[in-house]
């Protein structure tokens, strides 16, 4: 049985939450199986997650509704109190999809489950990049889709260890110019395409078969290429506007 899941964008009640930003969950965008992933430290030095309960009121200059209903994600690249994820070296602000109770309740290689998205990418760093759709499993990530110098590319993992590489397909070259994307898992083979553009195929399953071990879930948002400090100019960043999000399993 399928489930549409549609978002749009939000207002706040946290440390980070100010009066002068709108909850995207006050919009059409229904949040309630998203987390949001900050790129700021908590009072212990982790990185701060909103989870789906407080995500109905929650906004802040990380993630907020703009004048225009879009989604607001930013992620500054420069700043003391930054912080990204574990295995990363890049900040984000960026929506992390859980369909059950927990981290752990997320879908695998079978069944059919897409994810569609319209967009711009307001602001970029030096280095031009930023991810605005994954599929992630537990240890890398099956596909990011990465606007690049006004180009998108899928970067699709060849092996789930995350070994022999990323296959890297450019789908369009929109600038910065709206656009609108699917990320697709039907029975393990997988299918990305920006509209008007080109659509990545690869079956997964059949190029490496550890990935039927894995838990997928998706992610959509603004997760910045670009190292943290590594950039000084003020105000560098990542600032990605969503006019809409779903997901359907």
């Amino acid at each position: 049985m399928k489930k549409l899941i549609a978002l749009c964008v939000l207002s706040a009640t946290s440390a980070y939450a100010a009066t002068t930003y709108i909850a995207p969950a006050t919009g059409p965008f229904d949040l309630r199986q998203w987390k949001e992933t900050l790129p700021v430290a908590n009072s212990s030095g982790g990185l701060i997650e909103i989870m789906p309960d407080q995500l109905a009121t929650y906004a802040s200059k990380y993630f907020y509704l703009d004048s225009n209903n879009k989604m607001t994600f930013w992620a500054p690249v420069n700043g003391a109190d930054l912080v990204t994820t574990k295995n990363s070296d890049y900040p984000r602000s960026e929506l992390r999809e859980m369909i059950g109770d927990n981290d752990r309740d997320d879908w695998n290689w079978e069944g059919h489950h897409t994810m569609k998205a319209c967009l711009w990418v307001a602001q970029v760093p030096s280095t031009k990049k930023v991810v605005i759709g994954q599929i992630h499993s537990y240890n890398n990530p099956l596909i990011k889709l990465q606007w690049e110098n006004g180009s998108v590319y899928s970067l699709t993992k060849r092996n789930e260890d995350g070994s022999n590489g990323d296959i890297k397909t450019l789908l369009a070259t929109p600038g910065t110019n709206k656009f609108c994307y699917t990320i697709d898992s039907n029975a393990g083979v997988l299918n990305v395409a920006v509209d008007g553009g080109k659509t990545s195929t690869y079956d997964y399953v059949v190029g490496d078969p550890n990935w039927m071990n894995q838990k997928f879930y998706f992610k959509a948002g603004a997760y910045c290429q670009e190292k943290i400090n590594y950039e000084t100019t003020p105000g560098a960043g990542c600032k990605v506007r969503f006019g809409s999000l779903a997901t359907a399993h």
